[in-house]
């Protein structure tokens, strides 16, 4: 029996300048779609997206961390590499986009075209950028229970991500960031500030909401050609809605009863399309997908 194919999409946390760097050397599908993409938000917003990802020597190695060329660029990236492997002939079965990766699902299905996609993508980063206050977002190496445990190191976070049963993710003010990762580090506990400035997936990015919304008004939608399995309800996506664009930005991730759900479909092969492998990282984390997944970019 055929395995089913999971394509999976990352979300911010997994940019890095140079992602995608030797395929856009070498792959000229992948560098004809990544110039197009380029075209499309030089036309949205003021510089190069293809500048930002491809610096000059020395920066390379800073965080990639401005959100309003970081969204796009991530996008743009994976969709690349996306149309890529279609034109070479492969198809996936599911599509799975963690964060703004549901939205780069969104426009491979055809559920809206590219220009609209990257339209959302400019959107979403300017009003984050203009609306919300600066957040820190950190993941965790252990069970979300410790929230409660650690309550008073917890006050002012969120949860914003389950990843597996020992990674989560928690969102909350920079100023309160120092405190919570010297409280974890005193119970040996391993923790990481993700390269993402605000507080996706929690009521921080509320501001947002009215404006992003308003804007998204006039896209047509259209009904998915490919099957895409949502990572906050962890079930199908029957069609896609406007305020599934919000929803996919605003409420906290599943992602562990995602894959548990997709494991039901049958013989799952995940293959993480993100630029950092960071689902398919998650994924290691259960012994019995060892086999099934592969790396299409790092």
């Amino acid at each position: 029996m055929n395995p089913v194919v999971v394509w999976m999409f990352s979300g911010l946390g997994s940019q890095r300048y140079n992602m995608g760097k030797d395929l856009f050397d070498s792959d000229p599908i992948f560098r004809q779609t990544m110039v197009h993409c380029d075209e499309i938000v030089t036309s949205l917003i003021r510089g190069s997206m293809l500048q930002k990802i491809y610096p000059p020597k020395g920066s390379a190695f800073e965080a990639f961390t401005d959100i309003r060329f970081a969204v796009p660029a991530l996008f743009s990236v994976q969709y690349s590499l996306a149309k890529s492997l279609m034109m070479q002939g492969h198809q996936p079965d599911y599509l799975v986009g963690y964060s703004l990766g549901e939205l780069v699902a969104y426009v491979l299905a055809d559920v809206l075209d590219l220009q609209d996609g990257l339209y959302c993508m400019v959107s979403l980063a300017a009003f984050a950028h203009e609306y919300c206050q600066r957040a820190s977002m950190v993941a965790i190496l252990d069970t979300p229970q410790i929230m409660h445990q650690m309550e008073h190191s917890f006050h002012s976070f969120y949860l914003a991500a389950i990843n597996f049963n020992t990674n989560f993710v928690v969102t909350g003010p920079i100023e309160a960031e120092k405190g919570l990762l010297e409280d974890l580090r005193a119970r040996g506990i391993t923790a990481q500030t993700l390269p993402v400035e605000y507080g996706f997936h929690s009521q921080l990015i509320d501001p947002m909401k009215i404006p992003y919304c308003q804007q998204l008004e006039e896209i047509t939608l259209h009904q998915p050609q490919i099957e895409i399995v949502s990572v906050r309800e962890a079930s199908r996506l029957e069609s896609v809605k406007l305020d599934d664009f919000w929803t996919a930005l605003r409420y906290p991730i599943d992602f562990r009863h995602t894959i548990a759900f997709l494991n039901r479909l049958g013989n799952c092969k995940f293959i993480d399309l993100g630029p950092s492998g960071t689902m398919a990282n998650f994924l290691k984390y259960d012994g019995r997908l060892a086999n099934s997944i592969e790396y299409a970019l790092i």
